[in-house]
């Protein structure tokens, strides 16, 4: 199974992000109907983030939006290894984004 998940590395700068968006995974709600995941709640990611000291910026927000798209887009899709390996590619641009807008700032 390990071999179907193969894609492209996310960058150590953005190691920290796919942790947070694992922690808010597993508080997610799932539809009882079609048990599909239900998109990660705003104010989940608030309170989440007041209560753990995490101090998330737009850019990391961002982020852990398109992985919360590409997780429930994964899930619901019969073609999910073709689409994965496209759409992990789109998220690591931005986390490259951000570390690079993140750069400038310092």
């Amino acid at each position: 199974m390990e071999d179907s998940l193969k894609g492209p590395c996310c960058p150590l700068a953005g190691l920290h992000i796919i942790e947070w968006f694992n922690k808010l995974n597993n508080l997610r709600e799932w539809d009882g109907m079609s048990g599909q995941p239900k998109p990660i709640n705003p104010s989940c990611v608030e309170s989440w983030c007041r209560l753990s000291g995490v101090k998330i910026n737009p850019s990391e927000y961002g982020i852990i939006s398109d992985l919360d798209v590409l997780y429930r887009n994964t899930m619901s899709s019969e073609e999910s290894d073709l689409k994965l390996g496209e759409e992990i590619s789109v998220v690591l641009e931005h986390v490259k984004s951000a570390k690079m807008s993140l750069k400038s700032i310092a």
